[in-house]
């Protein structure tokens, strides 16, 4: 199902122009090349808060292991399922043409009056 909305999403928007308003209240205009759908996962507090120290531990004084590991150790934590809650949401991030990342939240698609 997600493949299908990622589909009609890129369809209906890339190419379109869109506006990024900072928190400072400065516009950044620009156009989308792409459209991703992603999903965020957590859980509970205390075991994210465990995964968070287990990582912080294997992490330390080895650069760039950080994603690495909490991947890892979130995965082991599902398997053995052990935590109080976990879920998935899904995140829709727009790609402009210069490079630039955002999530669906911090632009506005512009209308063609």
């Amino acid at each position: 199902m997600e493949n299908r909305i990622a589909i009609a999403l890129k369809n209906a928007w890339i190419g379109k122009q869109f506006v990024y308003v900072s928190k400072y209240g400065s516009e950044t205009f620009g156009e989308i090349e792409d459209v991703m759908l992603t999903s965020i996962c957590s859980m509970d507090k205390e075991s994210s808060g465990i995964i968070g120290e287990i990582v912080k531990q294997k992490s330390e004084n080895k650069p760039g292991t950080t994603a690495m590991n909490r991947d890892i150790e979130t995965k082991k934590t599902i398997e053995r399922k052990d935590f109080k809650w976990f879920g998935t949401r899904p995140e829709i991030r727009i790609k402009s043409t210069n490079g630039q990342i955002y999530k669906l939240d911090e632009i506005y698609i512009l209308s063609s009056l």
